[in-house]
């Protein structure tokens, strides 16, 4: 199961990176927008680690971007910002029907959190896949 990660902190990418790849996912991480949708275009992938705050494109745009796109990826939103900021974030792509944000994780944080958040993704994943092929 692929995870795209993006955040404009390299070694926050690498770490999640890293963390997705021991949990058994096969990962992908950059740390720019441009080069986030380029990945997303060539492979939508089953999961994606987003950061809100970048300097380039924010969270939110890039979830409009996605949404406009009409991404059945599940999402983990991650951001060291006020947690009513995730909250709010979650709430809007929720309410709008737009994306399927499963999880939303403070930095900092540990390998446990990010492992824990991505076999909650890919359950997720499995059950919608599974819920589609059921309409069909």
């Amino acid at each position: 199961m692929k995870v795209l990660v993006i955040d404009d902190e390299p070694a926050i990418v690498r770490f999640v990176v890293w963390a997705a790849e021991r949990a058994g996912f096969e990962a992908e991480g950059t740390a720019s927008a441009q080069e986030f949708q380029k990945s997303y275009e060539a492979e939508e992938p089953a999961i994606i680690v987003m950061d809100l705050i970048m300097p380039d494109m924010d969270g939110i745009e890039l979830m409009n971007w996605l949404s406009s796109r009409g991404c059945s990826s599940s999402i983990i939103l991650l951001s060291g910002y006020d947690g009513r900021y995730m909250d709010t974030a979650h709430r809007l792509m929720t309410d709008m029907g737009s994306l399927n944000v499963v999880e939303t994780i403070r930095k900092p944080t540990d390998a446990a959190n990010i492992e824990a958040a991505l076999i909650k993704s890919a359950a997720n994943q499995k059950s919608t896949r599974s819920m589609c092929a059921n309409f069909k």
